[in-house]
């Protein structure tokens, strides 16, 4: 062979070697690097394991996320056997008439529809909802006798009735709150598509009420634009300024901005106005004009008297009021007439209200106390404690001028006078072409806000539902 061709043949062949061993390598450093990476790992997996086990046994208490981990496990378990063992407390009205009575445990009695978005149930295939879910401690916790302790609502069954009886085949809610409290006396939600009962709680009828969109979520918590019972804010804002003697002639029904335009109900003209004929005849474009006549920040220094943008957790769920001036002066118009990116839930219309007719804003609830009940005796453990949030929202010259404005007010609504009722309506546009219906009204002892959602109803139609629930209360 020729030699130099010899020659070449092996340098290709050490090339190829050296090639080969330098990848050889390689592929075992990468290994040595997986299997480390891997024993690392399951030592690690091993170390969390041993710590929450030690942890689980009380031995090494530690702050952090596996010790949580170990005491929601815990607290599971625990909440499991006391279910599983315990009778749950039974439910009562503000007359402790039984509303729902427990005699046996992992199964509820029965419970009013009435009642099944407040009170909801315990299920051991479909968890808790309601009280049931909120108040499972004080509900499962052994009051001696095998069975949890009791509680006594604030509301007065009668009127809960009454309320849902109203609003039947509606998608509608209803909030009754004593003034100078936060006394509930009915939470009511309705729906029109379906009858939200407890007492069936089959997976065939938990399908059925699955389908149903926005079943589960009571209509008094719901926040959605509420029409022309926010100027009940506007007119607090145009009085604690100093603007109540502002007016504007009305010669189109319509006020225009770069971003949109205001108008009246129908576009209906209104001449000359004043607060007084602005709330009267519920114009819009006097109140959109009047919001450039009171200073932003005194808006916003309302807002936060009002306990608007925050959430307020109560025993029934948490009540929250969206109030956005936006960045344009059609934005603060629309907010100042109920529109816009302005949100309210008839429990926050509620104390809304509270607000302008006390001076004063209570957190609102629905639990009146906690008790056990046997043959011989009755004992209290805890009684709710009545919590202002919120002190001289307005002035009592404000309260005055409002309340003889209202009063009037209603009676233009067909309100009989010798009811003593200050009430104003508001009627939303809403995104599905449908609208809201409302009416916020008070007399010397309660506050009453009824409305109906998804309606081609105006506010002033709930006039009827509202004074038969004032004869009732009376």
């Amino acid at each position: 062979r020729d030699p130099e061709m010899s020659r070449g043949l092996g340098d290709v062949y050490k090339r190829q070697v050296n090639i080969y061993q330098r990848e050889r390598r390689i592929f075992q450093m990468k290994q040595s690097v997986r299997f480390k990476i891997i024993s690392i790992f399951a030592v690690c997996i091993f170390m969390v394991t041993i710590v929450a086990t030690i942890s689980k046994s009380g031995v090494l208490p530690i702050n952090s996320y596996e010790s949580e981990a170990v005491e929601d496990y815990r607290q599971d378990a625990e909440n499991e056997i006391k279910y599983n063992t315990i009778i749950c407390g039974n439910f009562s009205d503000c007359n402790c008439e039984i509303i729902q009575k427990n005699s046996e445990p992992k199964k509820n009695g029965k419970l009013p529809d009435e009642y099944a978005y407040v009170i909801g149930y315990s299920s051991e295939n479909y968890g808790a909802f309601g009280l049931h879910s909120s108040q499972f401690d004080v509900l499962y916790d052994d009051a001696g006798n095998g069975k949890g302790k009791s509680i006594k609502l604030t509301t007065d069954n009668g009127l809960q009735y009454l309320c849902t009886e109203l609003l039947k085949d509606t998608d509608g809610s209803a909030v009754v709150i004593e003034r100078n409290s936060g006394k509930i006396r009915a939470l009511v939600s309705t729906d029109k598509k379906m009858v939200f009962s407890v007492n069936d709680l089959s997976d065939e009828k938990m399908a059925e009420y699955n389908s149903v969109e926005g079943l589960w979520l009571p209509k008094y918590n719901i926040n959605e634009q509420p029409g022309s019972v926010s100027k009940l804010f506007s007119c607090a804002c145009i009085l604690e300024s100093g603007n109540e003697d502002f007016t504007y002639n009305d010669e189109t029904g319509i006020v225009i901005y770069n971003e949109g335009e205001v108008r009246n109900c129908d576009g209906e003209i209104m001449g000359m106005l004043d607060l007084k004929k602005a709330v009267l005849k519920s114009s819009n474009v006097y109140f959109a004009l009047a919001s450039m006549q009171v200073d932003r920040a005194t808006i916003q220094d309302m807002i936060k008297k009002f306990m608007f943008n925050q959430d307020i957790d109560c025993d029934f769920g948490t009540v929250r009021t969206d109030y956005d001036l936006g960045t344009y002066r059609y934005d603060r118009a629309s907010a100042f007439y109920g529109q816009g990116m302005t949100l309210f839930s008839t429990v926050s219309l509620a104390m809304l209200t509270q607000g302008v007719c006390d001076g004063s804003i209570y957190k609102p609830h629905i639990i009146d106390s906690v008790y056990d009940e046997n043959e011989s005796s009755v004992k209290i453990f805890s009684e709710t404690e009545e919590e202002v949030l919120s002190e001289n929202v307005v002035s009592n010259e404000t309260m005055k001028k409002l309340d003889s404005i209202l009063l009037e007010t209603a009676e233009n609504y067909g309100i009989p006078a010798e009811m003593n009722i200050r009430a104003k309506t508001g009627t939303a546009d809403l995104v599905n072409l449908k609208q809201k219906a409302t009416i916020c009204s008070y007399n010397d002892d309660y506050i009453v806000v009824v409305s109906e959602t998804n309606t081609d109803k105006y506010g002033i139609k709930l006039t009827d539902k509202l004074i038969q629930i004032y004869d009732y209360l009376t």
